[in-house]
Formats: C-alpha cells, structure tokens, sequence
C-alpha cells in the first residue's frame, strides 16, 4: 500500500518547473529545480547554505493514460495530474507499510525510488555540484553512486529534486563498481533481510549536506 502525499514547503513559492534529463548528470536519477520566491517577513533571511527537505526509498510510481509518472509531480509543471495540487507543493509516494520484500530488490529490475529534495541558498554558480548517494547494511554497500562531479552548480535559490527508480545487489558481478554501484568506487553486496540506511551527500564548494533515510527488507 502506499499514500500520495503533498509535500508542503511554508515560506516557499515554487514555480518554473525545469528538468534536467541528462543521465549523465547523476547515472538514473532525473533532476528538477523549481524557483523559489521567499515570502519570509522583511528583512529575515536564511544564511546562504544547502538546506534538506526529505529523503525517502518510496514506491515505485504508477503510470497515468498519457505515460506520465505519478510522482514526483510539481503544481505547474508539464504533468496534468498535479494541476490541483495547492502552489507551493509537490507529490510524492511515501509506503505506509514499511517493510520491502528482499527477493523483489535483488533484482536488475527497480523495486522503488530513491529521492531527495533540497533547497539550495549558496547563491554560488562558481563551484562544482558533487553528488553522493549511498545505501549500506551494516558496512556493506547494497547501492553506490558518486561521487559525481555534476560540474558548475546550476541551482541558486531553487529547491532542487533529484529521483531515480533503484533496485540493490551484485546483479551477478564482482569487483569494484559492480551491480547497483555501478558509477562508484565501492563495492556491492547483494541485500539481506533488515535495516536498510541511505544517505544522500550535496557538496557545493564549502557547503555540504547529508540527507538521511532508512527502510526495511524482508
């Protein structure tokens, strides 16, 4: 089972729906920024950093008539299905039984979606974008990517949403950057019934943020 949430953000505005396709970018993850107008009294300001939103291992998003996933959906974009939603939200898939099944994620085949939301204040365009994304048992690695110099920071004042479907394991392969951590310097495992702890890693020059998440395999 599972619940199409709105995740509402107060004091922001977001609007400008822009995706960024390019998998090159972070290997099977899709990447939207939407433009944030601050709406905080007069003269409240946050301090320019990188400020995280939510993390989640959800399902995996149906499909409606036109092909478009479900999720993540944002108020004003291309997807029809979130014309309703209120302005400044987005939808998301968030499981209400948490429990995942070990055999339908020791696959080449996604069993859910790995996605993480940040709001980035850096105001800086100098430096590279490096992202991480992790999810280990214990010390071993069921998923690796990163870290991954994106170039250039396109994002200043935007929330940004990065989201990709994700399976775990060896996939039958050995070494370094095997399986599901294909595209990093570690290597997988495959998946084992328990605790399953994610971490998304932002870096922008000086400023860094980490954006936790745990789910449970059986």
């Amino acid at each position: 089972m599972f619940k199409k949430t709105v995740m509402l953000s107060a004091g922001l505005v977001l609007a400008g729906s822009v995706a960024f396709a390019d998998s090159s970018k972070l290997p099977g993850f899709a990447i939207h920024a939407l433009h944030v107008q601050k709406t905080a009294p007069t003269g409240a300001s946050a301090p320019p950093n990188l400020y995280p939103i939510n993390a989640q291992f959800g399902y995996l998003p149906p499909k409606d008539g036109s092909g478009n996933d479900y999720w993540p959906c944002y108020t004003g974009g291309s997807n029809p299905d979130c014309s309703s939603i209120p302005g400044n939200g987005v939808v998301v898939g968030i499981p209400l039984y948490t429990p995942w099944s070990v055999s339908s994620c020791d696959t080449s085949t996604p069993c859910g979606q790995i996605y993480f939301f940040y709001d980035d204040l850096t105001n800086d365009s100098t430096d590279d974008l490096i992202v991480t994304v992790m999810v280990k048992q214990g010390t071993n690695y069921i998923y690796a990517v990163g870290p991954k110099d994106i170039g250039p920071n396109p994002f200043a004042n935007e929330v940004v949403v990065f989201s990709g479907d994700k399976a775990f394991g060896t996939q039958g392969q050995t070494g370094r950057g095997n399986g599901w951590c294909a595209g990093s310097r570690h290597t997988c495992v495959d998946p084992v019934a328990g605790v399953a702890n994610g971490v998304a890693i932002i870096q922008v020059g000086s400023y860094q943020m980490k954006e936790k998440f745990s789910f449970y395999l059986q």
